[in-house]
């Protein structure tokens, strides 16, 4: 009973930790109302805290649903097919066919922690990035002047 009664407050713990990531509550000087801002710029920390917790959260954090759904599937289904072989390198009958499914089982783990890894360093650089301007300024242009000299020019306006 004790135990399950703890379980349930780490699990709430979790949740309100991972709540306040989101939005920050700021209090006011002078009056007792709390005032609540979201973060106009994407933490890269906290990015990969919230891929490390769960792949694909950082993505979802960083606006990117469609990414994050299929990190998490892949995660899933990685995860899943290694569990798979495992089950079956344990059921094998002969030494060769335990070693096949022993071979594909440890395949699947390295996919599995190199997407990991991957999904860690997305969230990251999206975080980081994510405010950066892509827009139609950000140009490059070739012009040609004569027959044998071409001139390109970079233009970055301001």
């Amino acid at each position: 009973m004790f135990y399950r009664c703890r379980e349930k407050e780490t699990i709430l713990l979790i949740v309100m930790m991972m709540f306040s990531f989101f939005i920050h509550i700021q209090a006011q000087t002078g009056d007792d109302t709390l005032q609540v801002e979201e973060f106009s710029k994407k933490s890269p920390t906290g990015a990969v805290i919230r891929s490390a917790l769960l792949p694909g959260l950082g993505q979802w954090y960083n606006g990117q649903k469609l990414k994050a759904l299929v990190v998490l599937g892949g995660e899933l289904a990685l995860a899943g097919n290694a569990i798979y072989y495992n089950q079956m390198a344990v059921q094998s009958v002969t030494y060769d066919e335990g070693e096949f499914y022993r071979d594909l089982r440890g395949r699947f783990i390295w996919w599995f922690a190199g997407i990991y890894l991957l999904n860690l360093l997305d969230a990251y650089v999206d975080a980081y990035l994510w405010d950066f301007d892509t827009g139609p300024d950000l140009s490059m242009h070739r012009s040609v002047m004569g027959e044998k000299t071409i001139w390109m020019t970079f233009t970055v306006v301001y």
